[in-house]
């Protein structure tokens, strides 16, 4: 079943004896929050892997604030929604797009975090190698 094709999405089964399945419109609120959420995950990776001074992490460099996300998201949102229509997904596909972009921002800290580790061994070897030169 191709969600985007088929028009709004439905909760129950039809039949003589059950309620009129309810309409569910995901469109354009969802879309913007999930690109508004894409948004703050940009930010934050931008802030891990740009940031040099301590001044700049205290300063938030690079977090995207409310306003941020909304002058980024909400124009991809219209130009998604334009070429996706109103009902663009199901739930479980918002929910896909957002555990993507959980994915995304979990690798992105882990990678950093190695590479933190990583130059820290490299820079204790080094020093541990120039201290036995020295003896």
């Amino acid at each position: 079943m191709d969600p985007i094709s088929e028009g709004p999405l439905t909760t129950g089964t039809p039949s003589s004896d059950s309620p009129a399945p309810v309409k569910i419109n995901l469109g354009a609120e969802l879309l913007r929050q999930l690109l508004r959420d894409a948004v703050q995950t940009m930010g934050e990776a931008l802030h891990l892997w740009l940031t040099t001074s301590q001044i700049e992490r205290d300063m938030d460099l690079y977090i995207a604030e409310d306003d941020d996300k909304q002058h980024i998201g909400d124009p991809l949102a219209s130009i998604a929604r334009r070429r996706l229509g109103d009902n663009f997904a199901s739930p479980d596909v918002a929910d896909l797009i957002k555990a993507g972009i959980g994915v995304l921002a979990y690798a992105q800290k882990n990678v950093h975090r190695k590479i933190t580790i990583w130059r820290a061994v490299r820079k204790h070897q080094a020093m541990h190698t120039a201290n036995g030169a020295a003896s």
